[in-house]
């Protein structure tokens, strides 16, 4: 008998009995290669062959064999599995918004909150899996901890921190007041080098006489009024050998605190109160 062997809808080739069984047992063919012969219907996988035990032979057919069929076919339908929904990412979102709220603040903390709540509702109806909500919770405190700190925290911190920026941007207004004074009373001792010991009559003498060029230093910057001389010269009639405690410059500007820029004949500059001058005008 002359028996078609196939694997894979591929013909493997025409062999007796006896060769498929020494096939079999040598490994060259597997039980659940298609065989067929003549006077089979279909393909049959050779475990099942009943002609490997029967072992008469057959005439050989010319007919071609029939093409073999698959063992395995493909099941009529497939299941589909169901899209997950929505809802089940929305422990994923409160988890990424609350990290995000760290940088964003509220933009992301609010919509955290939101999608965790969401997130614990649908888990608690049942309508979503309990894996996510240990992101939701995660979300939640984040998103919480970020609106803590915009509402409150910031606050606090700015309202902290205007007023002592107000104090440091007051000293350094003071300091760059007093350092301008200066220069004004150390161009006078300039201009008293030059005239026998005497101060100029006025602040206009240091314009006019060259000694001092640069307009910006008559301007106390604590007046915040650049059209005017921000000082009053107390030096007319004065000499650079007079007593150091003289008052020889005086702002027109008066803090918060009552002071003004005070700057001595000595070159000295204070901020202090000033009830009355030491000496005449």
């Amino acid at each position: 008998m002359q028996i078609h062997v196939g694997r894979n809808n591929q013909q493997l080739g025409t062999f007796t009995a006896s060769q498929i069984l020494d096939g079999l047992a040598s490994g060259q063919f597997l039980p659940t290669d298609l065989a067929w012969h003549e006077g089979l219907g279909d393909w049959q996988p050779l475990s099942t062959l009943e002609a490997l035990s029967a072992a008469p032979e057959i005439p050989v057919s010319s007919s071609p064999p029939p093409v073999p069929q698959p063992i395995f076919k493909a099941p009529a339908s497939v299941p589909v599995t169901p899209v997950q929904s929505s809802s089940s990412s929305l422990p994923g979102w409160s988890l990424g918004l609350g990290i995000a709220s760290f940088v964003c603040g509220l933009f992301a903390g609010l919509p955290a909150v939101i999608c965790g709540h969401k997130a614990l509702g649908k888990i608690k109806r049942g309508e979503s899996s309990e894996g996510g909500r240990g992101m939701a919770i995660a979300g939640l405190i984040m998103g919480y901890l970020s609106i803590a700190l915009t509402v409150v925290v910031i606050p606090v911190m700015i309202a902290v921190a205007v007023p002592s920026f107000a104090v440091v941007q007051q000293k350094a207004l003071e300091a760059a007041s007093m350092s301008n004074a200066k220069q004004i009373v150390m161009a006078c001792k300039t201009y008293a080098a030059d005239h026998e010991g005497n101060y100029p009559p006025d602040l206009d003498a240091l314009r006019t006489g060259s000694i001092l060029l640069d307009e910006r230093v008559f301007v106390c910057p604590l007046l915040k009024d650049d059209t005017q001389i921000g000082y009053e010269y107390y030096g007319a009639g004065m000499k650079d050998s007079d007593a150091p405690d003289k008052v020889i410059l005086v702002g027109k500007a008066v803090t918060e605190k009552g002071e003004r820029v005070i700057v001595y004949n000595d070159s000295s500059a204070k901020m202090m109160t000033l009830p009355e001058l030491p000496q005449g005008r």
